[in-house]
C-alpha cells in the first residue's frame, strides 16, 4: 500500500497534479458529504470562486438540477458567484470585533499578557472561522523557548477534532501539515487535562521520530495540572442537537445556487441588452489593408445588411435597443437575498439598500433578526473569552513561573449591544420602573450594565449611591423655600448644634412662615 501510494504521488507530481489540500489521509472528498466535506464545501462558498464552484458541484453527489451542477463547462454561459456569500460572514465578523471594548481581569500579570494579543484581530479572525467552519479553538501556545509569555492561536474545524466525555471536553487534537521535500507529514498536538503531547505522522499515518523534522525537533511533551486544559471551543451561532457548531451556510445551499442562477441570468441579460446599429453593406468600414472590418461579436454594437434595391427602399441607418428587465430582475434578486439571510442578518445589516422593496416596519422586524444573532454571538464569543483567558493566566502561573493553579479569577469583558439605544434613552426607561416600585436597585444596575461590570464593582456602585443619596436627602431637608408674597426670610445665626436638632428647627421655622403666608 505505502510503495502503491508514493508512486502515485510521484506520477502526480511529475504531471504537475495539485491534490485537494487535506490534513487527513482521504483519496476523494466529494464521494460522501460527510462533515468534512461540508467544511470544505463552506470554505469554497466563502472563496465565492465561481471555477472553484463549478468544479466543487460537478464532482459532489448533490441535485442534478442545481445550478452550478446543471450549467456545462464548455458552454459560453455567464456564470457569476453573488458576494453576499463573503459578505455575511466578514461583516458580522468586523461588527462583533469592534463591539469588543474592555477586558479586565484581577490579576497582577494581566498587563503584561495582554501586551502579546491584539483580542481585536484574534475575535475576528476566529468569529470568520467559525461562522464558515462551524466552530473554532482557542489554543493556548506554551513555547517557553518561543516567547516569555503564552499566546492565543485560533484553529477552525478543518484542522482539530474534540474527545468528549459526558458532553464536555476532555482532549483537542490540533493536526498541522508539514513538508520535508517531497514528502508530506502531519504533526499532532494533544491537548488534554494536564498535559500537551506531539505526535508526528507521515503520509501513510506511520509514526515516526519527532526529530525527523527541523520545525518538531525541539517540541517536547509537557505536562502540568490536570485541572488544566489549556484550549477551548468557540461556537459563534451556537450548536445544533447533535453537538456540532452551526455554520451561517448550513441549510442555504439550495438558496445560495438560486441566488447565483439569478445574478447571472441579470448580468446575461445586460449584455443581450446591448444597442445595436444596423448600417448598410455599403458603408462598411475598410481596415489599413483594405479588408471589411467585422463587428465585435462581445459589444454587439454594429451589424451590417445588404441595401434593398427595390424601389422607395430607405437603406438607412437603424439603432435598437432591446428591453432590459431592470425592475423585474431586482425584485426578484431582492426575494433570493432575503431568502439566503432568512433567520441569520437583516439585508441592512449587510449594507443591502432595500427601501424600495420594504417599508420602514418591515425593516425593522427585519432588523430584530440581526439583534438576536448578535445576542447569540455576543454571549458564546464572552463565555469563550473567559475560558480562554482564565487558561491563559493559569498557563503563566503554572508552566511560565511554576505557581500554584488559581481556582477563580475575576475577569470582566465589555462588550456592547448590536444598535443598542444610547445611556440616556436607557436611564429614562428604567428610572419610572424604580419609582413605581417594580425594579430594585440591583435590577436596575443588572439591566444597564448587564455582564460588563462584576458582581463587587455592581455592590460598589450600590453602596455608593445610597451613601449619596441620604447626603442629597439631609441637602434637601436643609433647603429653605422663598416665598414672594407676605413672608421673607431671614438668616439667623444659629449656635452650633447636631444636624437632628438642626433639621427639626428649620422644619418648624418653615411651618410658622408657611401659617403666617397663608393667613396674609
Amino acid at each position: 500500500m505505502g510503495l502503491l501510494r508514493t508512486i502515485k504521488r510521484s506520477i502526480r507530481r511529475f504531471l504537475d497534479i495539485e491534490e485537494v489540500a487535506n490534513v487527513y489521509d482521504v483519496d476523494n472528498i466529494y464521494t460522501n458529504f460527510d462533515e468534512f466535506t461540508t467544511i470544505k464545501k463552506n470554505k469554497i462558498w466563502y472563496r465565492n470562486n465561481p471555477y472553484e464552484l463549478q468544479d466543487f458541484w460537478h464532482k459532489v453527489a448533490c441535485n442534478s438540477n442545481w445550478f452550478w451542477h446543471k450549467v456545462p463547462h464548455n458552454e459560453d454561459i455567464i456564470q457569476n458567484a453573488d458576494d453576499l456569500k463573503v459578505n455575511m460572514v466578514n461583516i458580522p465578523a468586523d461588527v462583533i470585533s469592534k463591539m469588543l471594548n474592555e477586558i479586565e481581569v484581577k490579576q497582577d500579570v494581566w498587563q503584561e499578557l495582554s501586551k502579546n494579543i491584539d483580542f481585536r484581530k484574534l475575535v475576528n479572525e476566529a468569529t470568520k472561522k467559525s461562522l464558515i467552519t462551524k466552530k473554532c479553538a482557542f489554543k493556548v501556545i506554551a513555547d517557553t523557548n518561543f516567547s516569555e509569555y503564552p499566546f492565543i492561536e485560533t484553529v477552525d474545524a478543518e484542522y482539530f477534532t474534540e474527545k468528549k466525555k459526558y458532553g464536555k471536553t476532555i482532549e483537542y487534537t490540533f493536526y498541522t501539515k508539514l513538508q520535508d521535500g517531497d514528502r508530506d507529514y502531519v504533526l499532532e498536538e494533544n491537548y488534554g487535562c494536564g498535559y500537551i503531547t506531539y505526535c508526528l505522522k507521515d503520509e501513510d499515518d506511520r509514526e515516526v521520530p519527532i526529530d525527523t523534522l527541523e520545525e518538531t525537533r525541539d517540541l517536547k511533551d509537557i505536562y502540568f495540572d490536570k485541572r488544566l486544559i489549556l484550549a477551548t471551543t468557540y461556537a459563534a451561532l451556537g450548536y445544533n442537537p447533535n453537538g456540532e457548531g452551526i455554520s451561517v451556510y448550513d441549510g442555504k445551499d439550495s438558496s445560495l445556487m438560486v441566488l447565483d442562477e439569478v445574478v447571472s441570468v441579470i448580468n446575461q441579460e445586460i449584455r443581450n441588452g446591448r444597442s445595436t446599429v444596423y448600417h448598410p453593406m455599403a458603408e462598411l468600414e475598410y481596415n489599413e489593408s483594405g479588408k471589411k472590418k467585422r463587428p465585435n461579436p462581445f459589444e454587439n454594437h454594429r451589424s451590417y445588411y445588404l441595401e434593398d434595391m427595390t424601389q422607395d427602399a430607405k437603406n438607412e441607418i437603424k439603432l435598437v435597443q432591446p428591453l432590459i428587465r431592470s425592475n423585474e430582475l431586482e425584485i426578484i434578486k431582492n426575494d433570493c437575498i432575503n431568502d439566503v439571510l432568512q433567520g441569520r442578518f437583516s439585508p441592512a445589516t449587510l449594507g443591502i439598500d432595500v427601501k424600495k422593496m420594504d417599508n420602514a416596519t418591515a425593516q425593522r422586524e427585519k432588523e430584530k433578526t440581526s439583534q438576536y444573532t448578535f445576542n447569540i454571538m455576543s454571549d458564546n464569543l464572552q463565555d469563550a473569552l473567559k475560558d480562554i483567558i482564565f487558561k491563559l493566566v493559569n498557563c503563566y502561573n503554572v508552566i511560565f513561573r511554576n505557581s500554584s493553579y488559581v481556582d477563580e479569577i475575576e475577569i470582566s469583558i465589555n462588550i456592547s449591544e448590536y444598535n443598542s439605544p444610547s445611556f440616556s434613552d436607557k436611564i429614562e426607561t428604567i428610572i419610572p420602573l424604580y419609582t413605581n416600585k417594580v425594579l430594585s436597585r440591583e435590577d436596575i444596575l443588572n439591566e444597564i450594565f448587564g455582564d460588563n461590570k462584576t458582581k463587587k464593582e455592581k455592590q460598589d456602585m450600590l453602596k455608593r449611591a445610597e451613601e449619596e443619596f441620604e447626603s442629597s436627602k439631609l441637602e434637601q431637608y436643609l433647603q429653605i423655600p422663598k416665598f414672594k408674597k407676605g413672608a421673607e426670610v431671614k438668616n439667623k445665626q444659629l449656635p452650633f448644634i447636631s444636624d437632628k436638632e438642626k433639621i427639626e428647627r428649620e422644619r418648624e421655622e418653615n411651618l410658622n412662615m408657611l401659617v403666617n403666608a397663608s393667613r396674609n
